[in-house]
């Protein structure tokens, strides 16, 4: 992108939300039980980039192949940009989940639907909402991997109308906690 189009695109069509993001892109899932009106959710350690200590549901930021940075400053590249329907958004939401909650297995879902939960710059965020069952939910020993165990430091069920009182992260936009209000609560 030449210079005069970065800057007019930072100064008339962006005002960035956040200076940087960890990667250019990010996806999750957040897993219900609508039987029993229920919401898992894994508080953030100190450990992780943002968010220490909130309650969230697992996921993470895309790096683009090849490169070797953590954090990518907004506005995100034009070139890192992913498109909407990308299906690596799907399958990376569902590698953060076994990472940070399928070390014992993920249990059967069925998938609810997918979202743009979060935006700003380029950096885009798409959460998937899937179901388990009453049965998976009490067969399901969510627990994450050894080299990830580091990113959570609790995690269990909360009440569909209740979870909202808990501190949670950012990454539970309006648009995402109307989207879940649509199966709980």
């Amino acid at each position: 992108m030449n210079s005069l189009r970065l800057a007019i695109r930072n100064i008339i069509l962006e005002n960035c939300q956040r200076r940087r993001y960890w990667g250019v892109a990010g996806s999750g899932v957040v897993v219900l039980c609508t039987e029993d009106n229920t919401i898992y959710l894994q508080r953030r350690s100190m450990e992780v980039s943002g968010g220490q200590g909130q309650w969230g549901f697992p996921g993470g930021g895309i790096h683009p192949p090849g490169t070797m940075v953590a954090f990518y400053k907004t506005p995100i590249e034009e070139r890192f940009i992913m498109d909407d329907n990308d299906p690596f958004f799907e399958s990376h939401a569902l590698l953060e989940l076994k990472e940070e909650a399928g070390y014992n297995g993920i249990p059967s879902y069925k998938f609810l639907e997918s979202l743009i939960s979060y935006e700003d710059c380029g950096f885009k965020y798409k959460t998937f909402i899937v179901d388990i069952s009453l049965r998976e939910k009490q067969k399901w020993n969510p627990e994450p991997f050894p080299e990830h165990e580091w990113e959570i430091d609790d995690q269990g069920w909360f009440d569909g109308e209740t979870w909202l009182s808990e501190d949670i992260y950012f990454g539970f936009s309006p648009i995402l906690i109307n989207r879940i209000g649509n199966y709980i609560g």
